[in-house]
């Protein structure tokens, strides 16, 4: 036996198929997976680990998108007509089209939960701006499609999951160009941007003018 537990890469790239609800990507990730379960001769005891590994890494996505949501219950859905009471004499088949069904449910689960997932991306963003933040990662951190985020957002919003965190770092750079001593390449680290003369440009094209006058004209304006 190579491994106890099934390869990260094949469990994110079934979770990646569920998110995206991709029966192509399903269809292959469980064939990935049950050929590391059965071909590598993982004795019953670690297949029955990797399974229920499997099982929680699914109900886990159903209660990140409801926290109303029973995660025993979704276990139990999942393995329903799946697998044995052992779980050892696992149908692939029907594994697959249990998976299937549950990315389904996942996406109709999402759509009605989707002012909620927005909300949270905000409150992220309010709190995380000065990371290296990205609407990928922001699709595995909800579980949703990158896709489907980007175009909730927009509607939510009327400007893309980009516009928005630069709108959030630049609001924040302009209130420590007001308050702070710092020097500007110092201010554009401090909300996330590591190159000063893009922060610049971000800067000019938002605000109209540069940090260095912006912070000019408002000390002076508080002067008056």
């Amino acid at each position: 036996m190579n491994s106890i537990m099934v390869s990260k890469n094949a469990v994110d790239y079934l979770i990646e198929g569920v998110i995206e609800n991709n029966e192509i990507k399903i269809h292959d990730s469980v064939g990935q997976i049950y050929a590391e379960l059965f071909e590598k001769n993982m004795d019953d005891e670690f297949i029955r680990m990797n399974m229920d590994y499997l099982l929680m890494r699914l109900a886990y996505m159903a209660t990140e998108q409801d926290d109303s949501v029973n995660q025993y219950e979704i276990i139990q859905r999942i393995c329903r007509n799946s697998m044995s009471d052992e779980r050892k004499n696992i149908k692939r088949e029907l594994f697959e089209k249990t998976v299937i069904d549950f990315a389904d449910y996942l996406c109709r689960l999402r759509t009605n939960n989707s002012q909620k997932v927005v909300v949270q991306m905000e409150n992220y963003v309010k709190t995380n701006y000065s990371k290296n933040i990205s609407l990928k990662e922001m699709s595995r951190k909800f579980y949703v499609n990158s896709a489907y985020l980007g175009q909730i957002f927009r509607k939510t919003y009327g400007i893309s999951f980009r516009e928005y965190l630069n709108k959030c770092r630049i609001d924040k750079a302009s209130e420590l160009l007001i308050e702070t001593d710092y020097m500007v390449y110092e201010i554009a680290e401090t909300v996330g941007y590591n190159d000063s003369d893009y922060f610049v440009n971000k800067f000019v094209s938002m605000k109209g003018c540069s940090p260095t006058t912006y912070r000019k004209r408002t000390r002076s304006y508080s002067l008056i």
